[in-house]
């Protein structure tokens, strides 16, 4: 039976933003693995992906980065998180624009699996690392209340 891991007030940014990246690579690797049957089963699989990953960097773009650019985070190392995420949406517009039983689809879900693995290290290493300095665990808590409140008003919208 699978482990249900729930969120409490108390979960700080870090351990939220860590549990929904292993989430988004979990959503990827079923993808990458998916069977060709009629396309239905990916095409599912990647709106869930889409929508995930949407979610978590506008959110995260909102609340946690724009939280470090207050508090006088290195603008360069942002700027490139968010390069990044631009990067993967213009994937994902890609990807959309690809049929699911053609060979560049897989090719290119590889790619953003990639993507998001490279993005998901170095935003836990570097940004992390400049994060914790920068922001007290009682703002660790909050920022993680407001990523929440984010993601779900997002999600409401789509």
């Amino acid at each position: 039976m699978a482990s249900i891991q729930i969120e409490t007030r108390e979960t700080d940014i870090f351990t939220h933003l860590r549990r929904k990246h292993r989430e988004v690579s979990a959503l990827i690797g079923h993808l990458a693995n998916a069977d060709g049957d009629d396309g239905s089963t990916r095409e599912r699989i990647f709106r869930q992906v889409r929508e995930a990953l949407e979610t978590h960097s506008q959110a995260e773009a909102t609340v946690f980065y724009r939280q470090l650019r207050d508090a006088g985070a290195d603008r360069d190392l942002l700027d490139q998180a968010e390069e990044e995420h631009d990067e993967i949406a213009q994937l994902l517009d890609d990807i959309s624009g690809t049929p699911v039983d053609d060979d560049e689809w897989i090719a290119k879900i590889l790619e953003l699996q990639d993507i998001v693995d490279h993005h998901v290290a170095e935003e836990e290493d570097d940004v992390f690392m400049v994060a914790r300095d920068l922001v007290t665990p009682e703002q660790a808590i909050e920022l993680a209340v407001r990523m929440r409140r984010e993601e779900s008003r997002l999600r409401a919208s789509h």
